[in-house]
């Protein structure tokens, strides 16, 4: 396994689905004012809006009577919410909304609001973007939007940035960026820190960055937890990993390292 191995109501003067791609350009051309990223790791984003008509706690209603409905899978209901607050400039839903036109196979109209909230700031849509592109095969387009959204330190696109370095191998920036997102508690990249030091032979390293991964949940890495320290000799505490990833478990303590 290699690196990398592991994202109701409506009122009529609304514009209808088809119009979608429309809206998205015509708000790159005029980027909302005001708006600006609050950041955490857990991939959560929201954003700020300054408004004659509308301020960020009601925008913050609309977002969450949106996640309301998709989580009880209205889907239609939860895209009319999400597209109220887009057109409203905000970039949580316009990802958001673009996220729900993915499920229902609308590929065109969820690249161009992720368009434009990439434009506008939108880490969380410029690495969606990119995953989106790259699977087309624009392999440029997608490194560049990995590259935007890293230089705001943004974990998960300094560890997919990364992985494009390492492919490329340029393998020094690559650990870098792996280490920084790691830093920043993306587990996935503490994983991928955790197999190339065990390829690298470092294995006091590559332990360190599986047990803290294993710590916050990832099973992936409690699984090479385990194996590594079975190599190692250590039976017990290995067995006592591998249970907790059949289990979903991470409540056992921490190993000393």
């Amino acid at each position: 396994m290699g690196l990398g191995s592991s994202l109701l109501y409506r009122s009529n003067d609304l514009v209808s689905p088809n119009t979608d791609r429309e809206v998205a350009l015509t708000l790159i051309n005029k980027p909302p004012p005001g708006s600006r990223d609050l950041l955490n790791w857990r991939f959560t984003e929201l954003s700020t809006r300054e408004t004659d008509n509308m301020d960020h706690t009601n925008i913050r209603t609309i977002l969450d009577t949106a996640f309301e409905f998709e989580t009880q899978g209205l889907l239609e209901e939860a895209k009319d919410w999400y597209r109220r607050a887009a057109e409203l400039g905000d970039k949580t839903a316009m990802t958001d909304l673009a996220s729900v036109l993915l499920l229902e196979g609308d590929l065109d109209n969820a690249k161009a609001w992720l368009e434009i909230a990439s434009a506008n700031g939108s880490n969380t849509a410029r690495c969606e973007l990119a995953d989106i592109v790259e699977g087309e095969g624009d392999r440029q387009r997608a490194k560049s939007l990995f590259e935007e959204a890293a230089n705001e330190s943004w974990p998960e696109a300094l560890h997919r940035l990364g992985l494009i370095l390492h492919g490329e191998g340029r393998d020094e920036a690559a650990m870098d960026l792996l280490t920084q997102s790691a830093n920043l508690h993306w587990t996935p990249a503490m994983y991928d820190l955790g197999w190339w030091l065990s390829e690298l032979e470092n294995l006091r390293e590559a332990k360190h960055w599986y047990l803290k991964a294993a710590g916050e949940g990832h099973e992936p890495s409690m699984i090479a937890l385990s194996d590594l320290l079975e190599g190692l000799g250590d039976q017990a505490t290995a067995e006592q990993w591998r249970q907790k990833a059949a289990q979903g478990d991470d409540s056992l303590p921490a190993l000393t390292i």
